[in-house]
């Protein structure tokens, strides 16, 4: 009896560890999408102080030529609907402080996601030594 409440219990700590490690894998996922954001974002406003043309996208796969008239300043959206004017350098500063704070984030969040794994590794010990104790 005392087995197969214990057995119950890593049942359910082993489903619980498994729903973490995919909700880790998913918001790692998200945040190396938002990094490759990013990157290109610097990599166009960088584009755009070097040439007069630039390629705009429309969105679906979609981009049309245009020229950039103000070459001193961008829109930044800085949240919650909130925009600020930001010149060309102080914008590309704020992506790469964005940047390596997402890469932080992304270091920390594969940390948590190999010690999830472990622990999922080391409960899967446990509930087959529990079983075979059970199986005697």
């Amino acid at each position: 009896m005392a087995e197969d409440k214990e057995l119950r219990e890593k049942v359910l700590a082993h489903r619980i560890l498994e729903v973490r490690l995919d909700a880790l894998l998913k918001n790692r996922d998200s945040m190396i999408a938002r990094l490759n954001e990013i990157e290109n974002t610097i990599k166009s406003v960088e584009e755009i102080k070097k040439s007069n043309e630039f390629l705009f996208s429309l969105g679906s796969d979609t981009y049309a030529f245009g020229n950039v008239t103000d070459k001193t300043k961008l829109v930044v959206e800085m949240g919650a609907g909130v925009a600020f004017e930001k010149t060309f350098d102080s914008a590309v500063e704020m992506l790469k402080k964005k940047k390596s704070e997402t890469e932080k984030l992304i270091t920390n969040t594969q940390n948590e996601i190999a010690e999830t794994s472990s622990a999922l590794e080391q409960l899967d010990l446990e509930i087959q030594e529990v079983v075979k104790k059970s199986s005697k």
